[in-house]
C-alpha cells in the first residue's frame, strides 16, 4: 500500500503512525515503571536475606554455649513472671 492511501479501516497512514508512536509511548512508561518495582523488590529481597543472615550466623557460630549465654543477657527476653502469665491464659 503506498504512502497517504486510506486503509480499510478509514485511517490514512499518518493517522496510523500516531497511534503507534502513542501505544509505544504507553509500552515504554509501563515497562519503566514497571523496571523500577522490580528493581525495589530484588533489593528488598536481598536485604532481608542479609539481615536473616546476620541475625542466624552467631548462633550457628558460636553453637549452644553462645545461644544460652544470648538468653541469659537477652534484652528481648520477657521478664519469668510475664511469661508464666502468658502461658497460663
Amino acid at each position: 500500500m503506498a504512502a497517504g492511501e486510506e486503509h480499510t479501516t478509514g485511517m490514512t497512514s499518518g493517522e496510523l503512525l500516531d497511534r503507534v508512536r502513542s501505544k509505544h509511548a504507553e509500552v515504554e512508561r509501563y515497562v519503566e515503571v514497571n523496571s523500577q518495582r522490580r528493581r525495589l523488590l530484588v533489593n528488598l529481597a536481598v536485604i532481608a536475606g542479609a539481615v536473616a543472615a546476620l541475625l542466624t550466623a552467631p548462633a550457628a557460630v558460636g553453637g549452644k554455649p553462645f545461644t544460652d549465654w544470648l538468653r541469659t543477657y537477652s534484652i528481648l527476653r520477657l521478664p519469668r513472671g510475664n511469661s508464666c502469665a502468658c502461658s497460663r491464659a
